[in-house]
């Protein structure tokens, strides 16, 4: 009789939690909408990164609850941000969107200029509502979004990247987390379209990151870790690099890594297999997190980070180690500690809480 009261008491406790999380994601966006708004229309490329996150969240609850509303939350973000960019001209396709920063000194090298590393953190999931969208055949109001749109500002970079390097340096980049945001971008672009030149950038990526992925074993289980840095040099750009010692990955941005490998595990893209997404699940619970202090690692070997950029870090996990949980259930146990500990922490910090309370729910 004990254990039938407790499984119930587990059980609504749960549902309690999920709806909590609903009800805190729809008091949050309608909180900041308007502000999310404002920034898309400055056509900064800074504001992209919070910009992909806020409509990564309403692509997440609409998978959760198929109701419209999350879809329609970034129609108007997505036009925004589509009607910032000036034409690139010269008979060429595609926009431009130049960054302007309040630090002059830490942004000079690209102040004014069009920021590749910030327009992936957006395009990737423009990419994934476009596919949402047009694989569940949803027709929403008031959206100029366009596959051509997409296509367009893709292959801005690529045929720049063709042109300097006669390769994909400029979207491979100088570490795995970037390459996975132009990757993830190509990984939809190919399934909406089947072009092969999207296919072929994945592909060379999806390869230097399998290269990269080394297992660790405890005595719970096996674990990948892998390094920040790619371990071969394959474009002219890496080539062409200074010499330098490899670094460990960053939980942080581990996030853009873990979130290429769930896109193209469940698109079926790359070879990934359900044993890989056990290992990286393993990561967080055998390397990342540290159920004696109830808080996570900076670096995916378990250590701290001696950069003050990175330290304190771990907890940031809403990109993608946290869509593991739609994996191993087992994950949310440890969210929910970790949050029951810290609510304050993650509720005041704006670029991580939507996609935290969608992935919760």
């Amino acid at each position: 009789m004990k254990k039938i009261f407790l499984t119930i008491s587990i059980i609504l406790s749960i549902v309690y939690c999920n709806a909590n999380f609903k009800l805190k994601f729809d008091r949050e966006i309608a909180k900041v909408s308007n502000q999310r708004l404002k920034e898309a229309k400055e056509g900064n490329p800074y504001y992209f990164m919070i910009l992909g996150y806020y409509i990564n969240a309403n692509n997440i609850m609409y998978t959760k609850t198929k109701e419209v509303k999350y879809l329609q939350n970034n129609a108007p973000i997505i036009n925004a941000i589509i009607r910032a960019g000036k034409p690139v001209g010269n008979n060429l396709k595609g926009n431009v969107w130049k960054g302007e920063y309040r630090d002059k000194r830490k942004f000079a090298s690209v102040e004014n200029k069009e920021v590749p590393l910030y327009e992936g953190y957006v395009f990737r999931y423009i990419a994934e509502f476009y596919y949402i969208i047009k694989s569940k055949n949803i027709n929403l109001t008031n959206n100029n979004l366009t596959l051509a749109f997409l296509e367009d500002n893709f292959d801005k970079w690529s045929l720049r990247s063709k042109n300097n390097y006669s390769d994909f340096s400029m979207l491979h980049r100088e570490r795995l987390h970037m390459g996975a945001q132009w990757s993830t971008t190509a990984l939809f672009l190919y399934k909406i379209t089947g072009k092969n030149s999207y296919k072929t950038l994945f592909t060379e990526f999806n390869n230097q990151l399998k290269s990269n992925l080394y297992l660790q074993q405890t005595n719970k289980g096996k674990y990948y870790v892998w390094n920040a840095t790619y371990n071969n040099k394959f474009t002219k750009s890496l080539k062409r690099s200074l010499n330098r010692s490899n670094i460990i990955q960053d939980v942080s941005h581990g996030n853009h890594v873990v979130q290429y490998i769930l896109d193209a595990y469940k698109l079926n893209e790359g070879g990934w297999t359900s044993n890989d997404i056990k290992y990286l699940s393993n990561t967080l619970k055998y390397s990342i997190w540290n159920p004696k202090t109830s808080n996570f690692a900076d670096n995916v070997d378990g250590s701290g980070s001696r950069s003050k950029e990175f330290k304190g870090t771990g907890w940031k996990q809403a990109d993608g180690w946290m869509k593991l949980i739609e994996f191993d259930p087992n994950l949310k146990l440890i969210y929910n500690l970790y949050y029951s500990k810290n609510q304050s922490k993650i509720d005041n910090y704006g670029p991580v809480k939507l996609q935290f309370y969608a992935l919760m729910f």
